[in-house]
């Protein structure tokens, strides 16, 4: 055998192994089957009555000088937090939400001439921001603080100081939707219901704080309400998820 065709038998039995690779890779090879999934959204919702509430009760004055002006507002302020402190109410949960002094200036008639602004007095403001857990007496406080001399009280709101427990209990309730509306779209399609592969949270839960009014007293009239009702309802926590199970026959 000459070497040439030594060559040409290795060569030819090497082409007939690739090609026996390349038939046992064929489209003959059995191809997996895809998973058969069922998409499907839940919604959960949780309501409960608040057990805090928080307000905003602002003291504004005007003086000819500043320090009339911040004078005035610091007596009302003490009178104001010892209000804040008979009703019962701690330390930690009243803020000094601001305080500002602005000049005021006189306003020019029409016609008169444009001058130099004129300072005529000074404008002091003190806010405070308060809490307390005594929702059912909460309007006994409202007007505890206007006879006090606070003359705006506003952003009273209502919520639960356990807001996670009720995030998580709306979950639990939007899995749950989710899952029974799989199941109802799963027996009448004529398949079983099988784990879930994957679980998404839509837009995270929502747990509102209900503000509920606004209030403004004028400082030049004594305040003559009694016992302000105030009415903090219900906040809810709201989830929703987007689940896809699996289905078989």
């Amino acid at each position: 055998m000459s070497r040439r065709l030594a060559v040409n038998i290795c060569l030819g039995l090497i082409l007939g192994v690739f090609a026996f690779g390349l038939a046992a890779c064929s489209d003959d090879t059995p191809k997996p089957t895809p998973k058969r999934t069922l998409s499907t959204s839940g919604s959960g919702e949780v309501s409960k009555v608040p057990d805090e509430a928080e307000l905003s009760a602002a003291i504004s004055a005007v003086a000819h000088t500043a320090k009339e002006a911040m004078a005035e507002i610091s007596e009302k302020g003490n009178a104001m937090m010892k209000a804040i402190k008979k009703f019962g109410i701690e330390d930690k949960n009243v803020q000094t939400g601001s305080i500002s002094l602005v000049p005021v200036y006189k306003r020019r008639r029409h016609g008169e001439p444009v001058e130099e602004p004129k300072i005529t007095g000074y404008r002091a403001s003190l806010r405070y921001q308060v809490a307390s857990k005594k929702i059912k007496t909460f309007g006994t406080l409202i007007d505890a603080l206007a006879k006090a001399g606070a003359n705006n009280i506003s952003g009273i709101r209502f919520y639960v100081t356990e807001h996670t427990v009720m995030a998580n209990e709306a979950r639990k309730k939007a899995v749950e939707d989710a899952r029974q509306a799989a199941q109802v779209m799963a027996a009448a399609a004529g398949v079983k219901l099988g784990p879930a592969m994957t679980i998404q949270d839509s837009g995270g839960v929502t747990v509102p704080r209900k503000r509920m009014m606004s209030m403004s007293v004028s400082a030049s009239r004594q305040v003559q309400a009694e016992r302000m009702p105030v009415a903090p309802g219900q906040v809810s926590a709201r989830a929703r998820v987007h689940i896809v199970f699996s289905i078989h026959d």
